[in-house]
């Protein structure tokens, strides 16, 4: 499997809205407080997205750090039409990304200025040059993509096309979005929210995850998504809601296990996911990516009947609190606690017997090996899991680096008082920064600004509401 896209999924866990949201997160250490006042700025940007849009980002920029963020991810979020210093100097107005179908490949961005003369000045620093006008709009061809410019409004968009579409959104009063028609969509989440997300979810998924959907009733059911951010003191605050369809959902079908009990983070590792439910969130994993599993099932299909060992049933049995964390999101390491250890014991005693029957069995490229308290199973030479039971302690990794007694031992990591629900996060801050800026090269700023982050959410059961709580500062 990919394992940036199944850290991704394990680590959000609750669905495309929060994904959306979190690029964002870094902004708000000490800036916009809970309620910020809405501008003119924001329902002029907004009026460039159809009310129907299959996904609106919305950030008010007259706080600093919003700005800043926006500037650092305007290329990513603009199909690489905008440079970050195209936005630096627009700040203090509003800036609106929309993805305007399911289908398009890239969204367009609406960022509308605090001084009327910017959106020029950016045209004339790029040496852009004049393709016509349009609506009142002077047009400006950025490579392949346009830019446009209307009084303090500048339009991008990775075609002429989407930004024509952008500015007929814009002259048709029935068809344009609004501050009360998002917040509609925003529903009960708080409309003033300097960072506000709205989206048709269910239109993603069956355009672009169609065939994880067929194999997952909880993405099958998924319709809208709706998420904000703000800043309450040194805590950034994420609220997010995914609605579902009426069609009733079990407990089993959730990415993991519902009701309020928050799992027990014990890692060392500098991002950290504890789960309840680890089964659920595995069955979630393969929908994405069967293919990812393919080395597990096939050795699962060597394993003799005669020796007793299902992997299905061992990992169906892992219902208790799992952390699952990394130091690089390239390796992961398991530390789960089952409520029966006797048949994980039992399959690594085992494993010993089917090392011998594996060539009889056609196996011949796999082995399996003595890993001190523990067994290393290899592939051609590659390392696919080492696995060891140590007290009430299951441990598997791909991590050939990671001590066995060090991780059943680590300690248990602070959960907020207000924490609930089946999954908990922790991120540090020095893997964040280098994260963040092995992506953003640019984004130097914004990771010194990075204290300690943690982080925890609520779920429901027929939808997901979340709460994700991240503290700054050491």
């Amino acid at each position: 499997m990919d394992r940036r896209r199944a850290a991704v999924v394990a680590a959000v866990g609750i669905g495309l809205a929060l994904v959306a949201v979190v690029v964002v997160v870094l902004a708000l250490r000490g800036g916009s407080t809970q309620k910020t006042k809405q501008a003119p700025a924001m329902a002029e940007a907004l009026g460039y997205s159809r009310f129907d849009a299959t996904g609106v980002l919305a950030v008010d920029t007259t706080a600093p750090l919003p700005g800043l963020v926006v500037a650092e991810l305007a290329p990513a979020l603009s199909g690489r039409v905008l440079r970050a210093a195209d936005v630096r100097p627009l700040q203090g107005g509003a800036a609106v990304a929309t993805l305007p179908d399911a289908r398009a490949p890239d969204p367009t961005v609406t960022v509308a200025s605090r001084d009327a003369t910017g959106p020029e000045q950016v045209v004339e620093r790029r040496h852009l040059a004049r393709t016509g006008s349009y609506r009142g709009a002077a047009l400006y061809a950025a490579g392949r993509a346009v830019i446009a410019t209307r009084g303090r409004v500048l339009l991008a968009g990775p075609s002429a096309q989407a930004v024509r579409a952008a500015l007929n959104t814009q002259a048709d009063p029935h068809a344009r979005m609004d501050p009360a028609s998002f917040a509609r969509r925003l529903g009960s989440l708080n409309p003033r929210a300097p960072v506000r997300l709205v989206l048709r979810a269910g239109e993603l998924v069956a355009t672009r995850l169609a065939a994880a959907a067929r194999r997952s009733a909880w993405l099958r059911a998924i319709r809208d998504a709706a998420a904000t951010l703000s800043s309450q003191g040194q805590n950034i605050v994420v609220h997010a809601h995914i609605a579902t369809d009426e069609v009733p959902l079990t407990a089993a079908d959730l990415p993991f296990a519902p009701g309020p009990q928050t799992p027990q983070i014990r890692a060392n590792e500098p991002a950290a996911l504890g789960v309840r439910g680890l089964p659920q969130l595995l069955a979630l994993l393969r929908a994405f990516n069967p293919a990812g599993f393919a080395d597990l099932d096939a050795l699962d299909t060597f394993i003799p009947g005669i020796l007793g060992i299902d992997l299905g049933d061992l990992q169906a049995g892992l219902t208790g609190d799992s952390t699952l964390s990394s130091s690089d999101l390239h390796h992961y390491t398991l530390r789960a606690q089952p409520p029966d250890t006797a048949s994980w014991r039992t399959a690594l005693d085992r494993l010993d017997k089917l090392t011998d029957v594996l060539g009889l069995v056609g196996a011949t490229d796999v082995r399996i090996d003595n890993d001190g308290p523990g067994k290393r199973v290899t592939r051609n030479g590659r390392l696919l899991v080492r696995v060891a039971v140590i007290g009430p302690v299951v441990v598997v990794t791909n991590d050939p680096r990671v001590d066995f007694n060090q991780v059943a031992a680590a300690p248990p990591a602070p959960t907020p008082a207000e924490a609930r629900g089946g999954l908990a996060l922790l991120v540090r801050a020095p893997f964040l920064r280098r994260y963040i800026l092995a992506r953003l090269p640019q984004a130097g700023p914004l990771a010194q600004l990075l204290g300690d982050l943690t982080g925890w959410a609520q779920v429901a059961l027929t939808g997901v509401d979340v709460t994700l709580r991240l503290r700054v500062g050491q």
